[in-house]
């Protein structure tokens, strides 16, 4: 579990040829420095001393969780005088993730696991992402800068609804896991919502049919002091960045989808078919009666 507020910023040191392991080394603001030329923020610094960089491993250990760009992984090695260790990436992780294309001297946001002492300033972030985005629009607004970030639904998963075990499977929709002023992790950063463009639906005949496409924009800001200690200011537009919805919105929508929805869904059937077997009986009562024999009537 993590917080979403960025220890370090680190650089991709060395990678395998096929990115299952990767070195990343942490950078000081010295170093940082030449990465960030084109930040024109007001917030400055204080000379950072090499032990600053040297705490981020003082209890870190073989097997610790480290969020990197949002993604949660495993230490399996480090080099203290180098201050670098090595991760290893699963498929899995490659194919959600943008960590599949990152090449030498990439920069990537660092934040270790949430400890009992730590302080929780940001909102509750797993580091397990849920899909990627493109970032659609930078600008600048006074010394903070405005982002969109795009993103769209698989396209596989955006037709018609799909029978599967006898019942009905919707597309997914991960907008509505997006609320004004509510979360979202950009890169492992815990940010605040802006703005939100959903899918409107397409009209057709004056009748509602599926959106027109499945793209969601979502807005952010940047203040000053994030952009010096994030690498998403770095980014330009049509980078791609890892997206994690907000956990707890996540959970609700999903209780109230599997649990709610259907407990009504049930309730609604059993009152339907209650109905149409009332339906049935008064019919079949009906046909009885009208084909039973006149009884004559006796003077």
């Amino acid at each position: 579990m993590f917080t979403g507020l960025i220890e370090r910023i680190g650089r991709v040191k060395s990678h395998s040829s096929n990115h299952d392991t990767i070195t990343i080394q942490v950078l000081g603001r010295e170093q940082l420095k030449k990465y960030q030329t084109s930040i024109t923020s007001a917030s400055t610094f204080a000379a950072e001393e090499e032990e600053g960089v040297g705490e981020f491993f003082a209890n870190l250990r073989i097997g610790d969780s480290i969020s990197i760009d949002g993604v949660c992984l495993t230490v399996v090695k480090f080099d203290l005088p180098d201050f670098s260790f090595d991760l290893n990436l699963a498929p899995e992780t490659l194919s959600r993730s943008n960590l599949g294309s990152l090449k030498v001297d990439d920069l990537v946001n660092l934040e270790r696991a949430l400890s009992s002492s730590t302080r929780f300033g940001g909102h509750f972030v797993q580091g397990h992402v849920d899909r990627t985005g493109k970032v659609v629009s930078k600008t600048q607004d006074q010394d903070s800068i405005r982002m969109t970030i795009e993103f769209e639904e698989d396209p596989g998963d955006s037709s018609t609804e799909r029978e599967e075990g006898g019942s009905k499977k919707k597309p997914p929709d991960h907008s509505k896991y997006l609320i004004p002023k509510g979360y979202i992790t950009i890169d492992g950063i815990s940010l605040t919502i802006t703005s939100i463009e959903k899918p409107q639906p397409a009209l057709t005949s004056g009748t509602a049919g599926p959106p027109a496409n499945r793209k969601t924009k979502v807005s952010i800001m940047l203040i000053p002091h994030t952009q010096l200690n994030v690498t998403l200011s770095l980014k330009s537009i049509g980078s791609t960045v890892n997206l994690e919805f907000d956990m707890l919105v996540k959970t609700i929508v999903n209780v109230i989808e599997f649990s709610l929805v259907d407990q009504l869904d049930r309730i609604v059937n059993q009152a339907l078919q209650s109905q149409l077997a009332s339906l049935r009986l008064q019919s079949s009562s009906s046909q009885d009666t009208a084909t039973a024999p006149a009884l004559l009537e006796l003077d």
